[in-house]
């Protein structure tokens, strides 16, 4: 049961975590478990990083909220796009 209890204490800091690192995308792999290989890789990225990001709607953001885990351990704020939140209202 104490076992149990940090690995949630676990997952819960490494989600958070993942969700600092990737700036929310969950998609995202974190930099720790990719390290480029040669130098032609890290020439890539330094192209990418030179175009800047593009801002994410507001709608988009609410339903990525609403699929993290951190919103689906809590439901709070409200999220129009939470289905268990809008069942609960």
């Amino acid at each position: 049961s104490e076992d149990a209890i940090e690995d949630a204490k676990d997952n819960w800091a490494n989600a958070r975590q993942h969700l600092k690192t990737n700036r929310g995308n969950p998609d995202a792999s974190s930099s720790e478990e990719e390290a480029p290989d040669d130098d032609a890789s890290s020439e890539e990225e330094e192209e990418v990083e030179d175009i800047p990001p593009v801002r994410q709607s507001a709608t988009d953001r609410l339903k990525q909220i609403a699929e993290s885990v951190e919103h689906k351990l809590s439901h709070l704020p409200k999220n129009p796009f939470c289905q268990s939140c809008i069942m609960g209202k």
